[in-house]
């Protein structure tokens, strides 16, 4: 460990030293990637140096106290032995822990969805000081908060919210806070005084901006976040439109289908609807369509989509681009199946290659009844 320590030590150096040469102040590609090395680094030379002057501390006590015949002396000398010991003990569990393989999303952003559980109205009040907490924490580190999406109860309590923490590192340090976090307390809206006890789930996500970038560039594309369609779709080999519908509806959607609520699914219908017309900047239109590559660009969609002039007034695609691309998005569509009995296999068998080829060998019929 130590000698690659040594290393890291050297490392560094020449890191610091390449941050003030002109040519890659210029290269700011050059220039954050060294930036972002030299913050990894950091800690750790620094926790090695700590190490090293403590173990010089212990050599320059044991000497002390060999040579020396001052009581005094000797009993500063004792104290400063003990102080060294219990550095290098404790710098050693450190920098075992910083020297661990780091995890890949560490230095990412970071996803928070927060809900309210067990507890009713308290338990959203609860996940409101969850809210506020994770605010004050990212404050401190410096961190951005941006609010993606909020489910209010109306006395100051979350049933449901999503936001986005940006900042260096936001991902390592909130990881291990998703779960369920439970609380016991007299809540204000306790009357009697009683001790309640409220649940909220916390689920932690890195963005994946960067890892699309790096799947771009390794094909020979590119990816940019913007909200500009006319961005969007400039000079873009393939449009694929971001469905309208936040993640919250389309997951009421599928529990109002498992309570067999299709007079709530009519109405969540309708709002999304209602909705989706205050965005029309959103749609996808033969004018936008002609600004893609050679106006040419593969149009897909997650089917089913609202589109204008038939399934209602403003929807999010053009009749005639919908038109133009629907067998191959029917044919898109039809696959859906077999790739979620794909996923599911995939997450039940260990060796779903060998189960398919045995399967296969023993060509017995399907009878369905």
């Amino acid at each position: 460990m130590f000698d690659k320590l040594e290393e890291l030590v050297g490392r560094l150096e020449e890191i610091n030293m390449m941050l003030t040469e002109p040519e890659v102040i210029n290269d700011q590609k050059k220039y954050r990637e060294l930036m972002r090395e030299q913050n990894e680094l950091t800690p750790i030379v620094e926790k090695y140096k700590e190490y090293k002057a403590a173990k010089d501390g212990i050599e320059d006590s044991l000497a002390i106290l060999d040579e020396e015949s001052d009581e005094d002396m000797r009993e500063l000398a004792k104290e400063e032995l003990n102080e060294c010991k219990e550095t290098v003990e404790k710098c050693e569990q450190e920098l075992k822990i910083l020297m661990l393989p780091k995890d890949p999303n560490d230095e990412k952003n970071v996803i928070v969805e927060i809900r309210g559980g067990a507890g009713g109205d308290e338990a959203a009040l609860f996940a409101a000081d969850l809210f506020r907490m994770y605010s004050k924490f990212a404050e401190a580190n410096r961190w951005k908060v941006e609010v993606m999406s909020a489910s209010e109860n109306g006395i100051g309590g979350f049933k449901e919210i999503v936001f986005m923490v940006i900042g260096a590192g936001a991902y390592s340090k909130l990881k291990y806070e998703s779960g369920v976090h439970r609380v016991q307390r007299i809540p204000s809206t306790e009357s009697g005084g009683r001790i309640h006890t409220s649940t909220a789930t916390v689920a932690i996500m890195p963005e994946v901006e960067e890892v699309a970038k790096k799947n771009a560039e390794k094909t020979g594309g590119s990816f940019k976040r913007t909200n500009s369609m006319e961005e969007a779709f400039k000079d873009a080999d393939i449009v694929y439109p971001k469905s309208w519908a936040p993640f919250a509806a389309m997951e009421k959607r599928t529990n109002l289908y498992g309570e067999g609520d299709f007079d709530g699914i009519d109405k969540l219908e309708k709002e999304l609807l209602a909705q989706n017309a205050e965005h029309k900047d959103w749609a996808c239109t033969e004018e936008l369509m002609k600004t893609t590559k050679d106006g040419k660009a593969l149009y897909l969609h997650c089917l089913p989509a609202d589109i204008t002039g038939v399934s209602c007034e403003t929807g999010e695609v053009d009749a005639s681009v919908f038109d133009r691309y629907r067998i191959p998005l029917y044919k898109e569509a039809s696959f859906k199946p077999y790739v979620i009995a794909a996923m599911i296999m995939l997450s039940k068998f260990e060796n779903p290659q060998d189960i398919l080829k045995k399967l296969e060998v023993k060509a017995a019929p399907r009878i369905m009844e």
